[in-house]
Order: structure tokens, then sequence, then C-alpha cells
């Protein structure tokens, strides 16, 4: 990997001085990220080959662990209560323990080279679609049809690593309607709710969004040195596991959700804006019925005027032809149906 910077900013340099060697770090600093998330995009592969079902971002527990057990992969050996801090754990069925790959994949177990002040993590390609999806709406909300559209036209996440579209289930459509229903008609998508549906739709690229507070996500020597316990599984916990596994496999999802994991608890990026602009709406919405309202009573108001005046106009030319033989009418008038023109 030096080599190969030192040959893009210095090509067939034979000594250094300092600004050459500062750009050349800079760069380093700069390509290091990309360069080790290929060993992200290599685990992340494996683990999909092992999904308990298409398209759920699942594997077994016991496949995991077997993973290293069986196939000399040491990554995969984190123990359950680490999982469960990670937020990686799947748990809605306690007799079948899984883990949510893309949770396991972002989460900070994997990054390296971490200080205070930077941390070198597994990209996270469901980033790049959010990034995409928000250019799309040129907006922080949308309404639920719209955002079907705008899912439905967008590349899969991973496209590149081989991610193919796929039609959003009828069971999806309706839990992003709730949600808009939820906000007034709008869905924010910064926000938890938002980011479940993303989950949901995108099982193996975008993480589940666990609620503030109820996980603890911290890199592993962080986490030994907060409980004091090796975050690694006991050879026991890992047999035992695998043990149960064998022969247990939960009945794939046919309604289109990847886990029964679905609650309607939302926590948005900007609470404030997301009011703001709520309230701006509705200020909208009042102040175009309120022009509707007046449109409608000066409308009723101008028809009983004219009415009236039409009346008033008849009666009076009526009297002036019927007041003697001879006289002319006071106004020269012509009769068009009901419709008197002076």
């Amino acid at each position: 990997f030096l080599r190969q910077v030192q040959a893009q900013v210095m090509p067939n340099a034979a000594t250094f001085g300092f600004e050459e060697v500062s750009h050349a770090v800079a760069e380093i600093g700069e390509q290091y990220g990309r360069w080790q998330n290929s060993e992200c995009v290599g685990l992340h592969q494996t683990l999909l080959e092992h999904e308990e079902h298409p398209n759920t971002g699942r594997i077994r527990l016991g496949d995991f662990y077997g993973l290293a057990v069986n196939h000399g992969k040491f990554q995969f050996s984190e123990s359950v209560s680490y999982l469960r801090q990670l937020g990686a754990l799947d748990e809605s069925e306690p007799s079948n323990l899984r883990v949510m790959i893309p949770n396991w994949i972002y989460g900070p177990n994997n990054c390296l080279a971490s200080s205070g002040y930077y941390a070198v993590c597994c990209i996270d390609v469901c980033d790049g679609y959010m990034n995409k999806l928000e250019r799309e709406l040129g907006s922080h909300d949308a309404s639920a049809e719209q955002l079907l559209q705008v899912v439905a036209a967008l590349p899969d996440p991973a496209a590149d690593l081989g991610g193919k579209n796929h039609t959003v289930s009828p069971a999806l459509q309706h839990r992003l309607k709730e949600i808009a229903e939820h906000h007034d008609g709008r869905v924010p998508i910064h926000g938890r709710l938002f980011a479940q549906w993303m989950h949901h739709v995108h099982p193996r690229w975008c993480p589940y969004p666990h609620m503030s507070g109820t996980i603890a996500p911290r890199r592993a020597e962080e986490q030994e040195a907060v409980t004091g316990m090796k975050v690694s599984a006991q050879p026991d916990e890992i047999r035992q596991h695998m043990e149960q596994s064998e022969g247990r496999k939960s009945s794939a999802p046919t309604d289109g959700m990847c886990s029964s994991m679905w609650s309607m608890e939302e926590e948005l990026v900007d609470s404030v804006a997301h009011e703001k602009a709520k309230t701006s709406r509705k200020h909208k919405s009042g102040v175009a019925r309120a022009g509707r309202r007046g449109l409608f009573f000066a409308s009723a108001i101008i028809s009983m005027v004219m009415a009236l005046a039409k009346l008033i106009t008849k009666d009076t030319l009526m009297d002036s032809v019927g007041s003697g033989t001879g006289k002319k009418p006071a106004f020269a008038c012509v009769d068009i149906g009901q419709t008197y023109a002076v």
C-alpha cells in the first residue's frame, strides 16, 4: 500500500524532501481507509454466503461461530454479551439467535488504527445510498409515494458489490405509509423509523437502528476495560450455540420483512427543525384554506347582490311600463331570458 502511494505522489523519485514526505503522509491518511475496507468487503461477503435465508441480512449464531471453528475465521468469535452491546444480535427468536450482518460489519469491533481523533472503520455503503436519496429528493422529508418512486429508481446500495435491485413488498409499502401517517403525511428521512424501514428494504447493507440508550457499542479493548471481561466467546459458549443450531432453522419470511424486529418508536436527528417544518406546512395550509373560505364567501355575497339587483331592476321596469298608455319606460331595456340589460 505504501509503495502504491509513493508511486502516485513521487513517481521515479530517488530522494525525498520534507515537503514530498509530508504530501505522501497526507495522501496515506486519505487513502488508507478505502484500502483497508477491502478486508471489510471480504468479511461481509463471507457472512452473506452463510445467510440463514436469502436477503435477510442475518446469519445464525451457531453458523457465525462455525466460521471461526471450522474455517479459521477468527474474527467471528465475539461473545453473546458483546454482540448484544454492539447491537448486532437479533433476539426476536430467543431459541434461534442470529447476528445482523450490517450491524456487525459497521460496528466499532471492526475499527482499526483508532485514536481520540479518528477511527478507520468499515465503510457503510448505506450512507452512500442515503446521499443519493437526499440528492434525488432535495428535501429532509417526503411523502410515502414519492419515496417509493425514488427508492425503486435508485440502484442497490451495493450495486458495485453485486447487489441487485428488488421490488418493495406490499408489507413494506404499508409500513412506509404508517410512518407517513405518524408524521402527518410526511416521512422524515433522518429519523429512526425511516432507517428501520431502510434496514428491511436492504437488510444486507443497511444496519438496524436501535433506540438510544439500549446498546453501548465500544471497541473491543474499551469493552474489556469497562466490563473487565473478554469480548471473545469461551469455547463452551461457542460449542453450546453450535450444537443448538444443528438442524434448527427458522422459516423464511413471506411478507417481505427480513425479521419481526419492528417498532414505531421514533428518534429524529433534528426534531426541532422537523417540528418547525411541520408547523410551517400547517400554517401555509391554514392560509390557503382561509383564502378559499374568503373567496367562497365573497362569491356568495356577489351572487346575492346580483340577484337582488336583478329583482329591483325588473320591478322598476315593469312599473314604468304599466304606468299608463303612451308612457315610455324609464329605461330602455332588452329582455334576454331572465337577464335585463339596461
